[in-house]
Formats: structure tokens, C-alpha cells, sequence
């Protein structure tokens, strides 16, 4: 998961660059479709294919970091991704229709 508040550079220049072109603070599913769209890239530059068998396997056991709450992996004996969690609640007071969320806390994707 992932929210437009994060301080991490790759968060902040995604919520600059979003903020710019639409006038408002990107959602998690905008941000996951970003992340998306540049590791498939990145996974077919680096398998050399549009293969899907070799995408997959270019992804497994795949580390990556700087797109939002820290250290990513995708396990590669059963695909599933892993990292750092966030734990939110509803805004009593937002300030705005994009202020409605707060981060209480980040649990570490090793108790996960």
C-alpha cells in the first residue's frame, strides 16, 4: 500500500509530478498502476522479451526500492510481494477530499 503524504523521494517526486499534470494528489490505485507499468518495463528490458514466461522470471527473486515505503521483493518460489505495510486510519478533521487518511503505523515487511 502506499499514500500521496509519504516523504520518501521517489513518493514525493511522483505526487510533484501528478499534482502538476491533474491538480490534485495521485490515489494508491494511480500510484500502483506507476509502479506497475515501470517494473513491467524494466522486467522485459532486462529479460530481453516480451515473453511472459521470461518477464516472470526476470521479477522473481526481484529487489527493488525508491517507489514509496521502502524495500520491495517479489519471492520468487510463489510471486508474492513483500514489503513494509502501512497502517492507517480515517482523518476525524480532513482538511480537504484528499485529506481523509493517516499513517499510524509501519509494520516492517519481515512481520508480515
Amino acid at each position: 500500500n502506499w499514500h500521496w503524504s509519504l516523504q520518501d523521494e521517489g513518493s514525493k517526486a511522483f505526487v510533484k509530478s501528478f499534482g502538476t499534470k491533474y491538480g490534485f494528489p495521485p490515489s494508491q490505485a494511480a500510484h500502483t498502476c506507476y509502479v506497475q507499468a515501470l517494473l513491467y518495463a524494466d522486467a522485459v528490458q532486462r529479460a530481453g522479451s516480451f515473453n511472459p514466461c521470461s518477464v516472470v522470471e526476470a521479477l522473481e527473486g526481484f529487489e527493488f526500492d525508491g517507489m514509496g515505503n521502502g524495500p520491495t521483493l517479489y519471492r520468487a518460489e510463489d510471486h508474492q510481494c513483500f514489503k513494509d505495510v502501512l497502517v492507517v486510519k480515517g482523518k476525524e478533521n480532513p482538511t480537504s477530499e484528499f485529506d481523509l487518511l493517516e499513517i499510524v503505523e509501519v509494520t516492517p515487511a519481515a512481520q508480515v
